[in-house]
């Protein structure tokens, strides 16, 4: 359980909106069980000359090596005049910069272990890409930019790399690799 603290200020406390902080925090946990702590923040700071008080949200999410931070200022708009809807929104954007550290964490992990070998199978250098066989037989695609330190001109079919690779939009993809040096 994740620990979080909610403050209410120019306004009464509210258990239907500390009901709603506690559900979304739970959704939370659900996406990363790494979260250290949240703090959240809601008032009705000032009155405004036409629509009255405006709701303000501000999250603070700890996690490890890092802080998400969102803050929900009144916007334009005459749904955000419910606390419900600006609480809610406050929290999907949460959600996204979660999922965003999230995939970013698991990207260091991968890229941490050791990168598998390969060998180039295919080159097009005029047109900027090529293909690469690894040891189970699978042959990936990669671009010029995948290739580390500038190596793209250097390669040649048959030039043994190591390399990172992640799902694309047609199949498993180079993200980076670079020149072993040595054959297979």
């Amino acid at each position: 359980m994740v620990y979080f603290n909610i403050s209410f200020r120019d306004m009464s406390p509210s258990e239907s909106v500390s009901s709603l902080v506690q559900e979304r925090i739970e959704r939370l946990e659900r996406l990363n069980n790494n979260i250290i702590s949240c703090e959240v923040v809601v008032s009705l700071p000032h009155k405004h000359r036409i629509r009255g008080r405006i709701p303000h949200v501000h999250l603070r999410l700890k996690v490890p090596g890092k802080t998400l931070v969102v803050d929900r200022d009144p916007e334009k708009d005459e749904s955000h005049q419910d606390m419900h809807i600006v609480v809610g929104d406050a929290f999907a954007a949460l959600e996204r910069k979660l999922e965003d550290y999230t995939r970013l964490q698991h990207r260091v992990v991968k890229t941490l272990s050791s990168q598998p070998d390969a060998v180039v199978s295919r080159l097009f250098l005029d047109d900027d890409y090529g293909f690469i066989e690894d040891q189970d037989g699978r042959e990936l695609y990669f671009h010029r930019n995948a290739v580390l330190n500038g190596g793209f001109e250097k390669l040649e079919v048959g030039a043994h790399v190591r390399f990172s690779e992640e799902m694309g939009e047609k199949g498993p993809q180079v993200t980076s690799m670079h020149i072993v040096g040595r054959e297979l």
